[in-house]
């Protein structure tokens, strides 16, 4: 999970939908494919997060546009099927390769967040 904010990445145990909603902080999740680096991966991220203020960024394309907004709960490949697959070791593994850490100031407090950056659509 990529939980910008609290500024951490960390694993969940999800079980069903009440859980992703409360990772994510949302009542409405959306899953979507997309490419990180070389590989696809599926992520379930927070359909109306843009209609949020503020909208924290957490992923960002190779010419560092916004992809996606808030919390991030990101899976294994589907390989087509509908079924959304636990993230594997090598996975984790491929996607710390694509994280940067990011600090910012506006006119409040100080914000660290990890950013997951190299995201495209397929």
């Amino acid at each position: 999970m990529i939980d910008v904010i609290e500024g951490k990445t960390h694993s969940v145990d999800v079980f069903d939908l009440e859980d992703y909603q409360k990772f994510i902080h949302c009542q409405t999740i959306d899953i979507v494919s997309r490419t990180i680096g070389d590989r696809e991966y599926e992520i379930i991220c927070d359909d109306e997060g843009l209609s949020k203020r503020p909208a924290l960024v957490s992923a960002v394309n190779n010419d560092g546009q916004p992809m996606l907004v808030g919390n991030l709960i990101v899976m294994g490949n589907s390989g087509g099927d509908e079924d959304v697959h636990e993230i594997s070791f090598d996975e984790i593994q491929h996607l710390k390769k694509h994280f940067m850490h990011v600090v910012t100031k506006g006119s409040g407090p100080i914000h660290h967040y990890t950013l997951l950056c190299d995201v495209e659509f397929i």
